[in-house]
């Protein structure tokens, strides 16, 4: 008996329509009945949902009298295409927040040369608020809320913080050296120590803060 017609038997088993298991498991009854026909296989989150409502064993559905090598194979091949996709999604959040950075960085001084002298001050406060007060760190909490919704590295993604934490204190540097370098002074890094550590303990605050929000919903999605 292969894994569609063992389904097919729960389910007329536990008295349960199609459409019933359908509204249970929140997807279309055609796709109920493509698992029962083998035409495609539930994924191992689904198959657990219906064996606790079917009562009926995770062994006995998946292998039975004889394992059940197509469906195993779906599986591996199914975990393998998760892994990758959850590995370029980190790729990609970090590579993107890596560009913010630099983005930040060309924005502020573009702001900052559009002002004649009367004005730099002025432009100076607003260019370095729109930068580095408001979009990097709003990027910056958008990411650590998805990395702890999804999360990302497991009990490491805490240690995602301090990379993005110095990120933003690079960019903060960068963003000094090069306006120093177009006000024709020396570049002088000791006036940046007394602040970068109270920049990054704000911004790791906020990120730890964010994470937590989306991990704790990771949680509760997984009880659900």
């Amino acid at each position: 008996m292969d894994i569609g017609e063992k389904l097919k038997k729960a389910r007329k088993d536990a008295s349960y329509t199609q459409e019933q298991i359908s509204e249970l498991l929140g997807i279309s009854r055609q796709t109920i009945s493509s698992w029962e026909n083998n035409k495609s296989y539930p994924d191992i989150i689904s198959l657990i949902k219906l064996s606790d409502t079917y009562q009926v064993s995770l062994d006995y559905l998946i292998k039975g009298e004889q394992p059940m090598n197509e469906y195993v194979d779906y599986l591996n091949e199914s975990t393998n295409i998760v892994k990758s996709k959850n590995k370029m999604s980190k790729l990609i959040i970090s590579i993107f927040y890596l560009g913010i950075s630099f983005l930040s960085v060309i924005v502020f001084l573009v702001l900052f040369n559009s002002g004649n002298k009367d004005e730099m001050s002025s432009m100076f406060f607003y260019a370095y608020y729109l930068c580095f007060k408001v979009a990097l760190p709003v990027v910056g909490l958008i990411i650590s809320f998805i990395v702890g919704r999804n999360n990302y590295w497991g009990r490491l993604k805490w240690l995602y913080s301090i990379y993005l934490v110095g990120i933003y204190l690079l960019s903060i540097i960068a963003m000094s050296y090069f306006l120093s370098t177009l006000e024709g002074e020396s570049f002088e890094l000791n006036n940046l120590i007394v602040f970068l550590p109270i920049f990054a303990i704000r911004f790791l605050i906020a990120l730890i803060i964010g994470m937590g929000v989306g991990y704790l919903i990771y949680k509760y999605s997984k009880k659900a």
